[in-house]
């Protein structure tokens, strides 16, 4: 989420006394001004905030300070820290083989009130893994998970069943996944099959 909100806070030490300014440059080059604040226990730092749109185009966020004495004597410090950027969604891909029911793509009044066998299969590529969760809507609105399992010769994919007199009120199933990787990037992505 490029709104998202990120803290930023640190101490001082030495000569720093509260209302002092603290000058953080941000990764896209910006500079976000804060005081000085007692943090207890005697010690002095700064907190603030930015949002994660302001890092994205750098590595590192810098706090600067500058103290001048009495006298005129100035003293700047300042302190860095990186970060990494990670903003590429996962690499997704899903297959839903076509419906056959009783042979044929077509469910007739004789298999939906058999509430006949239908087999939901397919394929999963990118960087699905083994586990993830298979959303499948069927024709009548409802909806039916499955996990992600290895199809053998180094495919991935998913096999469920549901019944025929699900697919009676629609004319086509889709199957989804969504995938979220650690930095918090998603992908969803989508394939259906129709049938009548």
């Amino acid at each position: 989420d490029d709104k998202a909100s990120v803290t930023l806070s640190g101490s001082v030490s030495g000569d720093a006394k509260v209302d002092d300014t603290v000058i953080l440059t941000l990764g896209d080059g910006s500079k976000l001004s804060t005081k000085v604040v007692d943090l207890g226990g005697g010690q002095l730092g700064f907190s603030t905030s930015t949002t994660a749109d302001k890092l994205v185009d750098g590595t590192s966020v810098k706090a600067e300070i500058t103290v001048t004495d009495a006298a005129g004597n100035s003293t700047t410090k300042s302190d860095s820290e990186n970060y990494s950027v990670d903003t590429v969604a996962p690499d997704l891909g899903i297959n839903l083989n076509p419906i056959v029911v009783g042979g044929d793509n077509v469910v007739n009044q004789a298999e939906a009130d058999d509430k006949a066998s239908v087999t939901l299969s397919g394929s999963v590529s990118g960087d699905a893994k083994v586990g993830d969760t298979v959303t499948l809507t069927l024709g009548d609105g409802s909806k039916l998970t499955t996990q992600v399992v290895v199809l053998g010769n180094g495919q991935l994919g998913f096999s469920t069943s549901t019944t025929a007199d699900k697919l009676v009120d629609g004319t086509s199933v889709k199957a989804a996944i969504t995938l979220t990787d650690t930095a918090g990037n998603s992908t969803t992505k989508s394939d259906s099959a129709n049938y009548s």
